[in-house]
């Protein structure tokens, strides 16, 4: 992903590539810009710095703004979009973003190459859904219009799971939530890089018309469900998993037990992230710093820009 977005910045750049992420993203990005020297600004919420477990520092051209307190994903893809209009400064785009959809979409890609077709299901936790969408657009590359597609059997994390309860309710409609019913709902779930408020679902070519073309389906799963999905997963395939990821697993196991899906059906299941713990503790990680925090209630103000600036 964060490869994709650099190998589409024109050469000799000198403005700052800003993304705003929940953790795994922001990683990415402070790797590989640090590896190639592209200056770029990472926001993240204070609970995503647990994601930034390096195994080399990163490089000063990559700077870190952590949202404090409550702050929370939202909250970071605002402050991302305030800095990115500073002058000298560009968005890295979401899901707008080509090369990030493209980046996303290539788990298809090895799966197609490792099975010989193309999968009949594919699972994964989402929290914007552009890997959902990435995944979905390579797919109809590759029928060709002669292929049944993958369905997408997606899921969130409960107590917040707004794209579930939009797709339950059956239309584009998004749900109104108060911006204080969220963020307590945020804070009750383990899978925080799921925490997206305002997801590309209704929009043309988003999730709700992935889901719609594909057959899919949105699942729910509790943090327990999540728990129980990781425990097995770990004992069955020696790899840990992170909570995003064992959201999407316990999905898979409730469709299967619940006959949901075909005891035959070929399946890909999305485990981004998973031996991130054995890895730490084989390799070791150093913890980044941020270099500037900023308090959510100071991301309007015109003095906390200028400090990013």
């Amino acid at each position: 992903e964060a490869s994709c977005v650099l190998g589409r910045i024109p050469d000799r750049n000198e403005e700052v590539l800003v993304v705003a992420s929940a953790g795994n993203t922001a990683a990415a990005f402070a790797r590989i810009c640090s590896l190639n020297r592209v200056r770029c600004l990472i926001v993240i919420p204070e609970g995503g710095l647990a994601y930034m477990r390096l195994e080399q520092p990163i490089a000063p051209c990559v700077k870190i703004i952590t949202i404090t307190g409550a702050g929370d994903y939202t909250d970071a893809i605002r402050l991302g979009s305030h800095a990115a209009k500073l002058p000298g400064f560009f968005p890295e785009g979401g899901v707008k973003n080509v090369a990030r959809r493209d980046g996303l979409g290539t788990v298809l890609l090895n799966a197609y190459e490792a099975i010989g077709r193309l999968p009949d299901y594919y699972f994964q936790a989402i929290g914007s859904g552009t890997g959902a969408i990435a995944v979905h657009e390579y797919a109809r590359r590759l029928s060709g219009g002669k292929e049944e597609l993958p369905r997408l059997w997606l899921s969130q994390n409960l107590p917040f799971a707004p794209i579930y309860k939009a797709w339950r309710a059956g239309g584009r409609d998004w749900p109104h939530l108060s911006g204080e019913d969220a963020r307590d709902q945020i804070r009750q779930i383990k899978a925080q890089v799921l925490a997206n408020r305002f997801p590309p679902y209704a929009v043309h070519g988003g999730v709700y018309d992935a889901l719609v073309e594909s057959k899919g389906d949105v699942l729910a799963v509790t943090n327990h469900q999540a728990r129980s999905a990781a425990q097995l997963f770990e004992k069955s395939e020696g790899v840990d998993l992170e909570p995003a990821a064992a959201v999407a697993f316990a999905s898979l196991l409730i469709s299967a037990a619940n006959r949901r899906i075909p005891a035959d059906a070929t399946v890909v299941l999305n485990v981004t992230g998973g031996g991130k713990l054995r890895r730490i503790e084989e390799r070791g990680a150093l913890h980044l710093e941020p270099d500037l925090q900023v308090d959510p209630a100071a991301i309007d103000a015109t003095c906390t820009l200028n400090k990013i600036a």
